[in-house]
């Protein structure tokens, strides 16, 4: 069985996996010349040979809930033939990543603890990680951190009563509203069709379930943990992974406040906030793990994304979450409040400029000696009619 002290987590296309060993090979290119009767050689160097990482990544119902659902998805993503970005625990990020090849050998008799081998290779690239001893490498540990706290959470504080009239279907609906709430964030983008039809279909089995899961915390927990887990490997690019778990914050702003002069209206309302404070801690883990994943490309940029993510942090610490998650999140806002600052440094910042009727074309030529930020400044200013740009224009700095 896979020792959970000697697993090291990591992130391929955004898709979390354990990691228990690691191998990386690479060098240079050289080419070696002799010649006639001398007793010399020269050595030319061609550049670096793209690195080759190798993991042996876990799958084990020690770590994972649901041994064959985790192993399935592992192996789509493995399996789509596309590059991603590779957060390795030990060198960081990796960029323009692709699965070539992998190798799992099941034991019939103990389903549960399997080693999936997987050789990735660099499309177009070096293969040298772009940050040393990654900062998302740790952003992304620390968010594991608040993964189990938000379970703990709701182990801890989450119960129903079969006596208290209405406890049991006030949880019912609860988990049911965070199931729609879910459909709803996750249906946004068409770019991962066949994913969400498979997710979909695991919803649909999830809210099947949960009558017996709002009767065992655990298992209500751990579907919750397994449920974000399966959201945060739907998309390729962090962007829609974001604007997903963003669809997310907010969760519980709604609910129906109860008079507490009872019991069972304690209990219910006890487990709503139980819920809200996990999902709340739980999508905004995710969401900062996506968010210093990406590149952006003005300053307003970030500050948008900054501001949506301190909402949603106040969210937690303002809720009736245990203390420990609370400052799990804050541990993870630390880092990441680092490197969306340092991401913002080089961002573009937006100006105003001052220009007759021209094209945004023309305009992106005058401007920047090419056309390729046209759209850029189509985007910035909203217009519509890309052939009559005039008066104050806002633009990115060169």
């Amino acid at each position: 069985m896979a020792d959970e002290l000697k697993v090291i987590n990591g992130y391929f296309q955004s898709f979390p996996i354990a990691i228990e060993r690691a191998g990386l090979t690479g060098g240079v290119k050289n080419s070696v010349k002799q010649y006639p009767n001398k007793n010399t050689q020269s050595v030319e160097y061609l550049g670096l040979v793209p690195r080759k990482y190798q993991l042996d990544i876990i799958i084990s119902s020690f770590l994972e809930n649901n041994y064959f659902n985790y192993r399935d998805r592992l192996l789509e993503v493995l399996e789509n033939g596309k590059t991603g970005i590779l957060i390795h625990p030990l060198y960081g990020s990796v960029e323009n990543v692709i699965a070539v090849s992998y190798s799992i050998n099941e034991n019939f008799g103990s389903f549960g603890d399997t080693v999936v081998s997987v050789d990735f290779e660099i499309n177009e690239n070096t293969g040298v990680p772009t940050t040393s001893d990654s900062v998302i490498t740790q952003i992304a540990s620390l968010g594991s951190n608040v993964d189990q706290q938000a379970k703990r959470n709701i182990q801890n504080k989450f119960g129903v009563t079969g006596s208290f009239l209405g406890s049991f279907s006030g949880a019912v609906a609860k988990v049911n509203a965070l199931i729609e709430q879910v459909k709803k964030s996750t249906e946004f983008i068409g770019e991962a069709a066949t994913e969400l039809n498979i997710f979909s279909n695991e919803l649909g089995e999830l809210s099947a379930n949960v009558n017996s899961l709002v009767s065992d915390p655990i298992a209500l927990s751990d579907a919750l943990g397994s449920l974000f887990d399966n959201i945060s490997g739907l998309y390729a690019s962090s962007e829609a992974t974001l604007e997903t778990f963003a669809g997310l914050f907010g969760f519980g702003d709604d609910d129906a406040l109860l008079t507490l002069d009872t019991a069972p209206k304690i209990e219910r309302t006890n487990n709503n906030n139980a819920i809200n404070a996990s999902v709340a801690a739980s999508s905004l883990s995710y969401g900062y793990l996506a968010a210093v994943d990406i590149e952006y490309e003005t300053v307003r940029d970030v500050d948008a994304v900054l501001a949506a993510l301190d909402d949603q942090y106040t969210r937690v610490v303002e809720s009736e979450a245990e203390q420990e998650l609370k400052d799990s999140i804050t541990d993870m806002r630390i880092l990441v409040l680092e490197s969306l600052n340092e991401l913002r440094l080089n961002a573009s910042q937006i100006i105003t400029v001052e220009t007759n009727e021209t094209s945004s074309r023309l305009l992106s030529f005058a401007y920047y000696g090419s056309d390729e930020n046209a759209q850029t400044i189509n985007n910035l200013n909203k217009i519509s009619d890309v052939s009559f740009v005039s008066g104050l224009v806002e633009v990115v700095t060169k």
